[in-house]
């Protein structure tokens, strides 16, 4: 039999891993859209017939969005200590919007589709970078190693974007951040949960406060 030690050890080494495992793979997953979405999407954005000053407006658009609404969300997450609830529903979100910016025609309906979208997988990033954070301290699990999936995936779903841009034509690109929204959400469900306390409101001394976002 092994003695209590041993085993609290293993069990600090499985939940470590498992942690690991857990925000790298949604790092990867995440970084799957980005490697299409945002070198992409312009090309896309023209076989759907926008002309230059309509794709501006549509990748700049969710810019000008992002001030408000990523720091109002990572706020009220932050308050709540439902980061990765957050994170989930904004992934499902990420996917249901993909597969509905695929099924848009004309400037406008276009655009309204397209923020949402960027704006629901973007705003994910301070989400998930609590959950990383989180494992270096409780973990004492290397930030970079984790990161570093979403990087290597970045330059996969590049080099993949651009191979089915030349194969299968501009149609490709959306699918393809369809497809990797659809791993991203899957992979938001196999998050861990925050170490150290679960899903719950933090203590007022760990809340931020509206005013320091400006700070």
């Amino acid at each position: 039999m092994h003695p209590p030690s041993s085993l609290m050890t293993r069990a600090l080494g499985s939940e470590r891993a498992r942690y690991s495992l857990g925000v790298s793979g949604y790092f990867a997953a995440l970084f799957l859209i980005y490697g299409v979405h945002l070198p992409f999407l312009p090309v896309w954005l023209h076989s759907r017939g926008l002309d230059a000053g309509q794709i501006a407006v549509v990748t700049a658009a969710p810019y000008l969005f992002r001030l408000i609404v990523t720091p109002t969300v990572a706020l009220l997450s932050d308050r709540k200590g439902a980061h990765r609830h957050g994170i989930i529903i904004l992934s499902g979100l990420s996917a249901a919007l993909a597969l509905v910016l695929s099924q848009m025609h004309g400037f406008w309906p276009i655009l309204v589709a397209a923020v949402v979208l960027s704006l629901a997988m973007t705003t994910v990033m301070p989400l998930i970078e609590v959950l990383a954070v989180g494992g270096v301290r409780a973990h004492g699990l290397t930030y970079g190693r984790m990161r570093l999936w979403g990087s290597a995936a970045f330059i996969v779903a590049s080099l993949l974007g651009a191979a089915a841009l030349d194969a299968f034509g501009a149609d490709s690109i959306i699918w393809l951040v369809v497809a990797g929204a659809g791993i991203t959400a899957a992979a938001s469900l196999a998050l861990p949960q925050p170490t150290g306390r679960p899903d719950g409101p933090h203590p007022p001394s760990e809340r931020m406060r509206l005013a320091d976002a400006g700070q």
